[in-house]
């Protein structure tokens, strides 16, 4: 049987307002796991419905991204990889709250 890897971690940025559902959001990521081996760490953020990150994710290699961005669609966030005009801010990929993404029902018009 394949072994389970815990490398996630996750951190809230100081200062900066979290998503009303934030602990939905943490109870996610630690829902997420991959098998196989590790890889690159890959940093991943999470946007408020003000658009600023509050929280990053480090997941070690590609299984443990996926498997969180997985988790993170399944709660309603939105991949911002196809937003070329914002800035990475640091991280791999960003995922965004639904209130804040314009592509969904009731997002801020940017």
């Amino acid at each position: 049987m394949p072994q389970v890897l815990r490398t996630i971690h996750t951190v809230r940025l100081p200062g900066v307002t979290p998503a009303s559902f934030d602990a939905d959001i943490v109870a996610a990521i630690s829902l997420a796991h991959a098998t196989g081996s590790r890889g690159t760490t890959t940093v991943i953020g999470i946007r408020n419905a003000a658009g600023k990150v509050y929280r990053l994710v480090h997941a070690a290699g590609v299984a443990e991204s996926l498997a969180v961005a997985d988790r993170l669609e399944r709660l309603g966030l939105v991949d911002d990889r196809n937003e070329f005009d914002k800035a990475r801010e640091g991280c791999d990929s960003i995922f965004a709250v639904p209130a804040w993404h314009r592509s969904q029902s009731g997002g801020v018009e940017l």
